[in-house]
């Protein structure tokens, strides 16, 4: 009996050193196809900006009781376009953050147009940031409308001004791969994962792809050209969507409209959530459209066993004295840590990181768990749970507001 079942877990640890192969191999397709649009980028702005280009752009952040969002403002203020529009979008913040930022904007206008949005209610058929996008859409004036989160900052003044000019020539949706900021070794550790993840097995070589359905892009940071915006249908396509960027990524791409993301680590940042619980908050959000479905489980099971398989492989093999066993756990382990090293290169970690991140790839069966097991979940002090209404696509709801 001990025997079949160290054969069994020895397999699996083979087929999981295969798969993990596989997303090495993806995982570095997908950071050539950010590389090669950042080239296209440098190269179209290079040349676009010696004719002067006219086009006015608006910059729209939505924001709820994100302290982050003055430096936010303050770097998008000071980009260097002349034709620059802010739109602030307060989402119902506290008080307190409402009088700091509004007293902020005050002083840091640097005689640009800004305009600030409070937003008191949402219509029952809105989810928030669906909402707040919306209504900076519809308060801006801007041919090019660049969104950007109220965590997210940029790191050069020529950002706006580069994607807007590649967005409004390419007709495309154009976003930023930014680097995420983390505070602490634990949240760089799990962001190494969630990187490696991201371009190993959801990467851009898939995304660019017409023959595969995958369609994200980094929410935080991305702009569109404003009638393609509309003829998209705008972010009222997505009114009721928890994760509305990659609803509207996958709108645009069954619409033939190109997803173009670029690499730039050096050109924005964004925060990450410091602590695991709030990491595994945030991917139950992300994954619960997936929950009511049968596929969810079998997600569940894969990712425990394509993370822990090598590792329970070493185990028994030393408790059994199975040198093969050993070998085997082993070199899946070691394949597996190089493949997080796509994590580690991304966001300019310690390369030690690598060793360690295999094990936290529980946060991604965690954030799925949480998802099926709870169906509630809670987000910028806003309570949602998921429901089984099959006419609601995106089958979650909005159960109270605070």
């Amino acid at each position: 009996m001990i025997a079949a079942i160290l054969q069994a877990i020895t397999l699996l640890a083979i087929i999981d050193a295969i798969a993990w192969v596989i997303a090495l191999y993806n995982g570095i397709s997908s950071l050539k196809i950010v590389a090669r649009n950042r080239e296209k980028l440098e190269k179209h702005y290079r040349k676009t900006k010696a004719r002067q280009r006219k086009t006015s752009v608006s910059v729209i952040i939505p924001f709820r009781n994100e302290p982050l969002v003055r430096k936010t403002i303050a770097t998008t203020m000071a980009q260097n376009i002349d034709s620059l529009e802010v739109i602030v979008v307060d989402d119902n913040s506290g008080s307190e953050y409402m009088d700091k930022i509004k007293d902020f904007i005050v002083k840091r206008t640097m005689g640009k147009e800004i305009a600030y949005v409070r937003l008191y209610g949402v219509p029952r058929d809105w989810y928030p940031k669906s909402y707040a996008c919306y209504i900076g859409y519809r308060s801006s004036i801007g041919e090019t409308l660049f969104f950007i989160d109220s965590d997210t900052w940029f790191l050069k003044n020529d950002v706006v001004d580069k994607l807007c000019s590649y967005a409004s020539s390419s007709k495309s949706i154009v976003s930023i791969m930014p680097r995420f900021k983390c505070c602490s070794r634990r949240c760089r550790i799990v962001e190494t994962v969630l990187t490696t993840v991201s371009h190993g097995f959801l990467g851009f070589n898939k995304v660019s792809s017409p023959r595969h359905r995958l369609a994200w892009f980094f929410g935080c940071c991305w702009c569109i050209d404003r009638r393609l915006y509309e003829q998209l249908g705008t972010h009222r396509l997505v009114r009721k969507s928890i994760v509305e960027d990659r609803d509207l990524g996958e709108q645009a791409k069954a619409r033939g409209i190109p997803i173009e993301v670029v690499y730039g680590v050096d050109l924005v940042e964004t925060m990450w959530y410091p602590s695991i619980s709030d990491t595994v908050n945030v991917l139950s959000r992300i994954l619960c459209r997936h929950t009511l479905k049968r596929k969810a489980y079998a997600s569940l099971i894969l990712l425990a066993t394509g993370y822990y398989a090598p590792l329970l492989c070493i185990l028994l093999g030393a408790l059994t004295f199975s040198q093969l066993a050993i070998i085997v756990g082993v070199t899946a382990y070691l394949i597996q840590c190089i493949t997080h090293g796509i994590g580690v290169y991304v966001n300019k970690y310690n390369p030690l990181y690598i060793f360690v991140a295999p094990l936290f790839g529980y946060i991604l069966v965690a954030g799925i768990a949480k998802a099926l097991r709870n169906k509630v979940f809670t987000w910028k002090n806003r309570v949602y749970y998921i429901t089984s209404n099959k006419e609601d696509k995106n089958n979650i709801a909005l159960k109270h507001r605070l």
